[in-house]
């Protein structure tokens, strides 16, 4: 208890003694105050002169990378200080004409804006702009020299800029499966998109396409929905556009044929801040067909598969340059490959099977044995050995033997094999089946 007792005493005489520090009719002797000074800062930077550049967003407002604020920042005075503001030029516009400092405080911040500031914004041309403040300072020791801030503005020049853009799950590759006079897996070749600014302009934006790659005939097969493309004066798209053709063209020839199609845009607007972008004027399409009569089944004989005889059948072989074993046509239907004969090549072998008379297959087989296989097998036939079918060409298994099914029955006297490798292939027996 007497400890706290001294505690509490000893606290009341320290209070006693602050508090008399200074009386009350006592003089505050501010002699020994500096002239105050000051700083510029803006943009959290000292100086008193600041760039601020000014684009249009895509929304065709303009706005500017900071504020053109500027602040004042004298040392802590014992009185109030007035700082009164002027605007240098007749397009400035402040935020403040006068502000009050209190005593003990040291910033005073004003902000300058473009006065006329929807003109400044509708002059689509590049233009500068200068901003500037005086300011006059009232308090104890202030300077009594004036204090200016400049800012420059620098807008870059409005420009709507026209483009195309595809709609995201839009495809831009299409497969068709033909084979016997019909397509026997197909699908609508259809692009969606849109035509799009990146600001709005002033006038109709219209739009015109254009097709390459494409016969002139067959121009008339495209259908583009809507027919006419323009995007009204203020806005910035079109909304979804289609762009579609048939598969008529496709059937210009009986092979396999790989189409590609350029679509292109061209811009008309009479607003002069339009511009088009070349890049992204156009956009390609693949439309591809393949003939498909056979497919792979199996690497191994697939039960049930009946085999034709082929006595008295025959295989002329053509001779491409590349064969390092020819054993001639007659060892791929021998009926055995224990004895190796066949053909073996660098590159490709190609021959064709005479079977004597029209008959009706179902399939075909090839036996590699050391799994020499080629990476395609290609298929034509034919039932008086010069007016051909082709049959497409599908992928080997890359096995020691291949077996493939015809899509359907198919009734021929000769068949037309084609083994392509770039690395080369054997070739032992080959098999047909009813």
């Amino acid at each position: 208890m007497r400890i706290l007792y001294r505690f509490f005493f000893l606290l009341a005489i320290s209070s006693l003694t602050v508090l008399s520090g200074c009386r009350e009719d006592e003089d505050l002797n501010l002699l020994t105050y500096p002239d105050n000074n000051f700083t510029l800062a803006a943009d959290d930077e000292d100086g008193s002169e600041i760039t601020v550049n000014a684009t249009y967003n895509n929304d065709g407002i303009l706005e500017f990378d900071k504020p053109v604020t500027f602040t004042f920042r004298f040392n802590a005075s014992p009185e109030e200080t007035i700082v009164t503001f002027e605007p240098m030029g007749e397009n400035v516009e402040l935020s403040d004409t006068k502000l009050i400092i209190p005593a003990g405080y040291t910033d005073v911040s004003v902000t300058l804006g473009i006065k006329n500031m929807e003109a400044f914004q509708s002059n689509y041309d590049e233009a500068t702009c200068n901003l500037g403040v005086q300011a006059t300072v009232q308090g104890y020791k202030m300077p009594s020299t004036t204090l200016e801030a400049k800012a420059l503005i620098k807008k870059a020049a409005y420009v709507a800029t026209g483009f195309l853009e595809g709609k995201a799950d839009s495809k831009t590759t299409f497969e068709h499966i033909y084979f016997n006079g019909e397509f026997k897996k197909t699908e609508r070749n259809l692009y969606t998109f849109s035509v799009q600014l990146d600001r709005p302009a002033r006038k109709d934006v219209k739009v015109k396409l254009t097709t390459e790659g494409l016969d002139d005939e067959y121009l008339k097969d495209i259908t583009i929905t809507p027919s006419e493309i323009v995007i009204p004066a203020g806005e910035k798209t079109t909304g979804d556009i289609t762009w579609e053709i048939t598969n008529d063209f496709l059937l210009r020839t009986s092979d396999d044929s790989s189409n590609t199609l350029n679509i292109m845009a061209t811009f008309e607007c009479e607003d002069p801040v339009f511009v088009q972008d070349e890049k992204r004027s156009s956009f390609t399409l693949n439309i591809n067909k393949y003939i498909k009569g056979f497919e792979f089944v199996s690497y191994k004989r697939p039960s049930g598969w009946i085999e034709w005889s082929k006595q008295d059948w025959s295989v002329e072989v053509e001779d491409n340059g590349d064969f390092w074993q020819n054993d001639g046509g007659s060892a791929l239907i021998d009926g055995t490959t224990n004895n190796y004969e066949g053909i073996a090549s660098d590159g490709n072998i190609s021959f064709t099977l005479d079977m004597g008379e029209e008959r009706t297959i179902n399939g075909v087989g090839f036996d590699y044995i050391y799994y020499s296989a080629p990476q395609n097998i290609q298929l034509s036939v034919s039932s008086d050995g010069n007016t051909w079918n082709y049959l497409g060409k599908v992928a080997s298994a890359d096995e020691n033997a291949d077996y493939y099914k015809f899509i359907e029955p198919i009734t021929a006297r000769y068949v037309k094999c084609e083994l392509l490798a770039s690395w080369g292939c054997e070739l032992y027996e080959v098999y047909v089946f009813k």
